[in-house]
C-alpha cells in the first residue's frame, strides 16, 4: 500500500509542520524542566523536524509514501485539521480540495482519521 502526495499538498504540509514546530518552540521556551502542559512532549518536535527535509525536497514533484502507519506520518497528518482551521481564509478551493483528498485517501488506506 502506498500513498501519492501532490506537490500542492506537500507545500501545505511543510507550512503545517513549520506552524507546529513554532508552537512547540514557544511552549518549550516558557517551561521549566518537567513542567509540561497536557499533550506536550518535547520529543514531538524532534520527530516532526525529521520530516521537513524530505517534504521540502518533494514540493516540486509528487512523493510516494510507503510506511503509512509510521508515527511521524501519523503526527504529520494529524496537523491538518488545525492547519485548515487557522488558514482557512488564505486557502483557495483548489488547496482545500487537494488537502481533503489527501486526508481522505490516507484515512481510506490506513483506517486512521486525521
Amino acid at each position: 500500500m502506498s500513498l501519492l502526495l501532490s506537490p500542492l499538498f506537500l507545500r501545505h504540509g511543510v507550512a503545517a509542520l513549520q506552524d507546529e514546530l513554532a508552537r512547540l518552540a514557544d511552549i518549550a521556551q516558557g517551561l521549566a524542566t518537567g513542567d509540561w502542559p497536557p499533550g506536550y512532549d518535547p520529543n514531538d518536535a524532534v520527530l516532526l523536524q525529521s520530516l521537513l527535509p524530505t517534504l521540502r525536497e518533494a514540493t516540486n514533484a509528487p512523493l510516494t509514501i510507503e510506511l503509512l502507519r509510521s508515527k511521524p506520518l501519523q503526527f504529520f497528518f494529524h496537523l491538518f485539521p488545525d492547519y485548515l482551521r487557522r488558514h482557512d481564509a488564505a486557502l483557495t478551493s483548489e488547496d482545500r480540495c487537494e488537502i481533503q483528498r489527501s486526508l481522505d485517501e490516507y484515512q481510506r488506506l490506513t483506517g486512521i482519521r486525521p
